[in-house]
């Protein structure tokens, strides 16, 4: 078309697509090689850990504090039955994913209850028969993923082996069949053009699988403007074999910028290297030295972050060199998706780009929805980029923070307490689990503590009932702060709390996380 400017329309499809990629190649890596404690597994089987995460697993914010059933579905075949055993109380969730990192349905304690149940998962526009009294479970996509978590008394606790087995049994009782099985084989991920490379194989990823895991009716209209990109070509060879001079650089340019974005609103401490989970290494591009330095980015700030709080914003974001309305993307991303308080940032809806698929267990309501689609796109890529399948906040909150209490960037250089005068409002648990800043990795550390919460035992409590958490990289000397330290990296680092089944003062932002004061 005359007058597009081709690099940024590439930049709008890289951070509307991101998602998309990153999930199915999280996908493709799950039925092949596995993920940390999670072995490989084929479509429509599930995958099981028996032990928690660890520095292994290379996904970014893994949770250390459940043991997880995970499946990949292909629903190309035909529905699929699925059954959950009674869990007795114990807390659990299964999440579906579609493929564009849509969470669209739950099972489990806050939505369903703990009871055995047969559920039927659909395919889209299927229109065959199903079961009296089983309930139907309608996939957006094909290809979908559900993501299963179940309390486990955590390493520390003397109890971990007969918890672990228990949860094991559940596990093998969580089962997916055919509805009817004929023998026909699920398609499996469309395959992308093996001999488009470099910058140009995330194009054509998107290409491929856009094609075939077609989003709602809206997103399907949106996609029309990647016309001039060949995004939308479906037949004969793929336009990145061998592209326009013009075309191939607009892609270039439009990725790196399009990455730069996603890692801009992400918050500190990101830049396009290193990551450490290869799905996303795939996605880092050899020119990327063309383009400014992700250091060198100007400080972003939230509206009452206070000062050199060091949240991602639109303060020092310029409309120059962006397409329209991309600063108030961020914006839009940051009013949503984060409320900082004292270095911390409640990321109470991060998850809600969701606009379009409402199942079983979720809340369809315009709390839990953006109501602007482009800011939703870019929300869905920085939940994509730093915590992948993240559940909602009323199934699960989060929050997290880069910063102590003085607005100064949480290093291993120093010493830190973490003081609740009470216990975090929930009705199932909480816990803090400890990443790198840089890759949001789980890190090594001497006692194989990753996380810590209201079920590790041994914690000494004050005498007021308060709990005082030591963070720091070397070992306490005192006994009552080691029984209470979980270990820090050497350099920069980045806690996560999350609270399983949040009470109402959380979901309404009126319970706020104490700020993490520096004591060295």
């Amino acid at each position: 078309m005359p007058g597009t400017d081709l690099a940024a329309l590439a930049a709008d499809a890289y951070i509307y697509g991101f998602p998309l990629v990153y999930d199915l190649s999280t996908v493709e890596r799950c039925t092949t090689a596995g993920m940390g404690p999670l072995p490989g597994a084929p479509f429509n089987t599930f995958a099981h850990s028996t032990r928690f995460a660890d520095p292994g697993a290379k996904f970014v914010s893994v949770s250390n504090d459940t043991l997880h059933s995970v499946a990949q579905l292909d629903l190309s075949a035909g529905p699929l039955l699925l059954r959950v055993p009674d869990t007795g109380g114990r807390y659990h969730v299964l999440q579906f994913v579609d493929a564009w990192s849509n969470t669209f349905a739950y099972v489990g304690r806050r939505a369903t209850g703990t009871a055995a149940a047969t559920w039927l998962i659909e395919p889209p526009g299927w229109s065959g028969h199903t079961f009296s009294g089983v309930p139907v479970i309608s996939s957006p996509t094909a290809v979908a993923t559900i993501v299963g978590r179940f309390a486990c008394a955590g390493p520390d606790d003397p109890g971990h082996s007969e918890d672990v087995s228990r949860v094991a049994e559940l596990q093998e009782r969580l089962t997916l069949r055919p509805l009817e099985p004929d023998g026909t084989a699920p398609s499996g991920l469309p395959l992308p053009d093996p001999e488009v490379s470099g910058p140009l194989r995330f194009f054509e990823q998107l290409r491929v699988w856009m094609a075939a895991f077609p989003p709602a009716a809206p997103e399907v209209a949106y996609q029309e403007a990647f016309l001039p990109l060949g995004l939308l070509t479906t037949t004969g060879p793929s336009p990145y074999r061998d592209p326009e001079p013009e075309l191939l650089r607009a892609l270039e340019k439009g990725a790196a910028a399009g990455k730069e974005r996603i890692e801009a609103a992400s918050g500190p401490g990101h830049g396009v290297r290193g990551h450490g989970d290869p799905a996303y290494d795939e996605l880092d591009y050899e020119d990327a030295d063309d383009y400014p330095d992700p250091g060198a980015r100007a400080a972003f700030t939230v509206p009452g972050d206070g000062p050199g709080a060091g949240g991602a914003g639109a303060a020092g974001v310029t409309g120059a060199g962006d397409p329209e309305g991309v600063a108030a993307g961020v914006a839009a991303v940051v009013d949503a998706a984060r409320a900082a308080v004292r270095g911390w940032e409640m990321t109470l809806h991060l998850s809600d780009y969701n606009l379009d698929h409402f199942g079983p267990g979720t809340i369809d309501s315009p709390l839990w929805r953006i109501p602007d689609r482009a800011a939703a796109h870019l929300t869905r890529a920085v939940a994509a980029r730093t915590a992948l399948w993240g559940n909602h906040a009323y199934e699960a909150a989060y929050a997290h923070t880069f910063t102590d209490a003085t607005g100064a960037r949480l290093t291993g250089e120093r010493a830190y307490v973490l003081r609740f005068d009470s216990p975090p409002p929930v009705k199932a648990f909480w816990s803090v689990t400890m990443y790198d800043a840089d890759e949001y990795l789980l890190v090594s550390n001497p006692i194989g503590r990753y996380a810590i919460g209201d079920r590790t035992p041994g914690l000494r409590y004050g005498d007021d009932g308060s709990l005082t958490i030591s963070l720091r990289h070397d070992a306490p000397d005192d006994p009552a702060e080691r029984a209470n330290w979980l270990p820090t990296p050497a350099g920069p680092f980045r806690p996560v709390l999350r609270l399983y089944e949040p009470c109402d003062e959380v979901l309404d932002d009126t319970w706020r996380p104490p700020p993490i004061v520096p004591v060295t």
